[in-house]
């Protein structure tokens, strides 16, 4: 996963997610307009009787990044609104850990060679 912050004029927009779009890999574009973009993480117990989870994230725009025996970990990036959504949904036996975090804190840094 790529996530790319920038400052663009309104009426670009569109534009700048169409061309996002036609980039061969590209599945999805997520824009927000202000409100800054948190990240989850989701560790969830799984097995052959809690496949409804599958379905439930799906519908949530996350990632499975990484599978182990019997647990999941879901990457979700979303607004604040939107995490919280989710995790009423996967809060019970079966949700093992959460974190939450700002995407993005601060203002952007650059190298300096030294």
């Amino acid at each position: 996963m790529i996530t790319i912050e920038l400052e663009i004029e309104g009426h670009y927009v569109d534009n700048f997610i169409e061309e996002i779009l036609t980039i061969d890999g590209i599945l999805d574009a997520t824009v927000s307009f202000g409100s800054v973009l948190q990240v989850a993480t989701y560790q969830m117990k799984f097995d052959s009787n809690s496949l409804e989870i599958l379905d439930v994230i799906k519908s949530h725009n996350t990632q499975v990044i990484n599978i182990e025996a019997d647990r999941l970990l879901i990457l979700h990036i979303a607004s604040e609104k939107d995490i919280r959504l989710l995790y009423n949904k996967l809060d019970n036996a079966s949700l093992l850990g959460f974190c939450q975090m700002p995407l993005a804190v601060g203002q952007p840094s650059t190298l300096r060679e030294q």
